[in-house]
C-alpha cells in the first residue's frame, strides 16, 4: 500500500539520484564489480568471478575516457583481477582450481 512514508522515501530517492552525478553511479557500480569479482575468486566460485570480471570489462570497454580519472585505477583493478583470476583457476588445490 502507497503511504505518505513511502511517498516520501521514493521522494528522497529521487532526489538523490538527481544530485550525484551519472559518473559516481557508474564508478560506484564498477567498484561494487570489482568487489564482487575478488570475493567470488577468494571463495573459489570461478564461474561468478569471471561475470563479474567481464561486466567490469564491458563496462570499461564500453565507456573508457568517458570516466575520466576513475578509468585507470580501474583498467588497472581489471587486469589484477584477471590475473588473481587465472592463478586460482590454474593452481592445483586452490578453491576454484580446474580439477
Amino acid at each position: 500500500m502507497w503511504t505518505p512514508e513511502r511517498e516520501a522515501e521514493a521522494q528522497a530517492i529521487a532526489e538523490e539520484l538527481a544530485r550525484v552525478p551519472a559518473l559516481d553511479w557508474v564508478a560506484n557500480s564498477a567498484v561494487t564489480l570489482a568487489n564482487v569479482a575478488a570475493a567470488k575468486i577468494q571463495l573459489g566460485q570461478a564461474p561468478d568471478a569471471q561475470l563479474a570480471i567481464d561486466a567490469l570489462a564491458a563496462l570499461l570497454d564500453d565507456l573508457g575516457s568517458r570516466l575520466g580519472e576513475a578509468e585507470m585505477p580501474l583498467k588497472q583493478t581489471l587486469a589484477q583481477l584477471r590475473l588473481a583470476y587465472a592463478q586460482a583457476v590454474t593452481s592445483p588445490g586452490q578453491p576454484g582450481a580446474a580439477p
